[in-house]
């Protein structure tokens, strides 16, 4: 507002922002490449996730749209109406699928697998049909995905079912500031791993293994945390 000459402009300004103006926390989630043979200059995309876009709206200021079942199930978009939910959402991203796609870009470099289309199973033949005749001749991967590795994609896969079950699954569900049930952590794992194995998902090992260190320390070091604690309880139990 222009405020009222005695040097209140600030004071409008503020009761413009608090009638008009709603400033939302959010979660976005959505791996973006390029194509093959593009120069970086045509994007691949995988599938929507089943979490694009998380939106807290603690306070019913979003347009009713955002809320609707179609919204959710072909856009991606979550609305998060109570408090904590957002935060939830934000720690199972951490820790099962940037923890574990730290975990496979690591192992995968050290390697020499150096793209995760190695992740990838192979379509089906019915689907070829949607493919270019280069693609399809070589089983619908691009002229980039020399360096992909059906069996060691597999061990690595395998590795990573195991590093959930078996840590981050345990880690999550004893931490109560992670807030969520094992339904959720599982839900999470399957949404994100069918991701992993999708064709169009794949990104170099190399660009995401880069800040290792920091990027240990946010995404496996919350697991690593809640395990130490859950022995600890068992060992005092």
């Amino acid at each position: 507002g222009k405020g009222n000459g005695n040097g209140n402009g600030g004071d409008s300004f503020e009761q413009f922002l608090d009638e008009n103006v709603a400033f939302l926390d959010t979660m976005v989630d959505r791996i973006t490449s390029q194509r093959p043979g593009s120069n970086g200059l045509v994007p691949r995309c995988e599938p929507v996730p089943s979490k694009a876009l998380v939106i807290e709206d603690l306070g019913g200021d979003l347009p009713p749209g955002l809320l609707t079942e179609d919204a959710r199930s072909k856009r991606g978009v979550v609305v998060r109406s109570e408090s904590g939910k957002l935060d939830a959402d934000v720690a199972l991203k951490l820790r099962v699928a940037n923890g574990t796609h730290t975990a496979a870009a690591q192992a995968m470099a050290l390697c020499g697998m150096t793209g995760t289309e190695s992740l990838a199973a192979p379509p089906p033949l019915s689907s070829l049909s949607s493919f270019g005749a280069d693609e399809a001749e070589d089983g619908g991967k691009g002229e980039d995905d020399d360096n992909v590795d059906d069996k060691g994609g597999a061990i690595v896969m395998e590795y990573l079912d195991s590093l959930f079950s078996d840590q981050i699954l345990p880690g999550a569900t004893s931490d109560s500031t992670v807030n969520c049930s094992e339904d959720d952590v599982r839900a999470t794992w399957d949404d994100w791993r069918r991701r992993l194995s999708h064709p169009t998902f794949g990104l170099s090992t190399f660009f995401i293994a880069q800040n290792c260190a920091a990027k240990g320390g946010i995404r496996l070091g919350p697991t690593v945390r809640s395990l130490l604690l859950l022995r600890r309880e068992g060992e005092s139990g």
